[in-house]
């Protein structure tokens, strides 16, 4: 524990650019290690059904994260596209505005 202390004592009375190197590093491989553990989360969801115990037999396809992930975000892609069609069909279509005369 003295070596964490001693490590510790040394980062603070270093100069403000080794502590934003330690900092930057540090915080890089906290993103990574969240990163990956969100990755084996979502890998765990999308196991095929025989790999877990008791499951239903294989039948032949089983769905990776990556595949998942491309898959939605083709998905999300195609929508995203068909709402910007829409958006430029309203703005660019010709303007016609009925107007009825009120009722007295």
């Amino acid at each position: 524990m003295s070596e964490a202390n001693n490590f510790l004592n040394k980062l603070r009375m270093a100069d403000s650019a080794t502590k934003r190197r330690w900092l930057v590093g540090l915080s890089f491989a906290a993103a990574l290690i969240v990163v990956f553990a969100w990755g084996q989360y979502f890998n765990s969801l999308v196991l095929p059904p025989s790999a877990v115990q008791g499951g239903v037999p294989d039948q032949g396809q089983t769905f990776t994260f990556g595949q998942t992930l491309r898959a939605g975000l083709g998905v999300i892609w195609e929508r995203v596209l068909a709402s910007f069609h829409n958006l430029g069909t309203m703005l660019f279509s010709p303007k016609s505005y009925p107007v009825t005369p009120a009722s007295q």
